[in-house]
């Protein structure tokens, strides 16, 4: 429990810039994500913004793109409409609600049957990569996933 403590308040920290904490437990009404963004998101931002909208899940590598996109959906993470992390190799990992409902029980099915890595699982899922990237690095926040050696997660029994 210290350490989970622990880890939360180190990434909270780290996330606080872009507006990522952890959002309530509460189940927010299904939405879509907002179709208006700030005037300083650019095109890019945009296309990310609707890569988001379309798929359900996104990871940015670049910083800078990172802050614009969560500056645009800023109402829907404060809302729980849109959750993310910035994870250790210092990717941004987002996926909305609706996505991490509708995929959470597979994932931790396939890791409660033993320790898988996220390319087994997304193997299992027949989903992309980043796909279940994205949903490891949030239910990580969220407790109900380990990492219990580099690359090999379980579910939280």
């Amino acid at each position: 429990e210290f350490i989970r403590e622990h880890v939360r308040g180190k990434l909270a920290s780290l996330l606080s810039t872009q507006q990522l904490s952890q959002t309530s437990q509460a189940t927010p009404p299904k939405a879509t994500l907002a179709k208006t963004t700030p005037a300083s998101t650019t095109p890019a931002n945009n296309h990310l913004l609707d890569a988001l909208n379309k798929k359900g899940f996104l990871v940015v590598a670049n910083e800078n793109e990172a802050k614009a996109l969560t500056q645009a959906v800023e109402k829907d993470v404060k809302n729980g409409v849109v959750l993310g992390v910035r994870g250790f190799d210092k990717k941004y990992y987002l996926c909305t609600r609706a996505f991490l409902e509708e995929q959470t029980p597979k994932v931790l099915k396939i890791l409660s049957a033993k320790d898988a890595s996220a390319e087994e699982t997304a193997q299992a899922l027949k989903q992309p990569l980043d796909a279940t990237l994205s949903l490891i690095q949030v239910l990580k926040e969220q407790g109900e996933v380990l990492e219990k050696k580099r690359g090999m997660y379980a579910a939280v029994k």
